[in-house]
């Protein structure tokens, strides 16, 4: 099975009703493609929404997803990228999402990013994974146990380029569950 990303930006922020009916809608389109969702990152803002899948591959994800008629922006094959020495994610749902688009990077440019990355986020505390793209040109931070405006400053003074950074709430079994029972 292979990793696959989807990214969804909404004109206005999305509702727990909207995403239930599409859920309704895409979970059997994306049964029959043998993907299954993993979770999704949500926007505080409700207007940005990555969802992880494993499935044969990407474009048996937007297949699923065209069949279901449910708008996404963009979908992409990936790869999990965690550090050797990760300290396990906190328990909490809040995240911060570092997004960041390059030209196809070679293997020697992506690993000086992702060392300079690494160094800053070890040096402030963050734990985080990354998903990404295969060919090397996207990048997807999920990180937790701080705040945006850190991981700015400690971007910017590093010269490291990134595209988005954003807020996020952690939607998986559990999480989705409790907004279910809440509605």
């Amino acid at each position: 099975m292979s990793l696959v990303v989807v990214e969804t930006q909404y004109d206005e922020p999305t509702s727990f009703e909207q995403m239930s009916a599409e859920e309704e809608r895409l979970t059997p389109c994306l049964t029959a493609r043998q993907a299954t969702w993993q979770y999704s990152l949500l926007s505080k803002d409700r207007c940005r929404m990555i969802c992880i899948y494993k499935a044969l591959d990407a474009e048996s994800v937007r297949t699923g997803y065209h069949t279901a008629r449910v708008f996404f922006s963009r979908t992409w094959g990936g790869e999990l990228l965690e550090p050797q020495n990760r300290q396990s994610q906190t328990s909490e749902i809040s995240r911060v999402v570092l997004e960041a688009a390059y030209p196809a990077l070679s293997p020697a440019e992506w690993a000086e990013i992702q060392s300079k990355l690494l160094h800053i986020f070890s040096q402030s505390g963050i734990t985080g994974k990354a998903y990404r793209s295969l060919d090397r040109s996207t990048v997807v931070w999920e990180l937790s146990g701080t705040e945006v405006e850190p991981i700015q400053e400690a971007l910017n003074q590093a010269d490291i380029r990134y595209n988005r950074i954003w807020t996020a709430d952690l939607l998986n079994l559990e999480t989705w569950a409790s907004l279910s029972s809440a509605s």
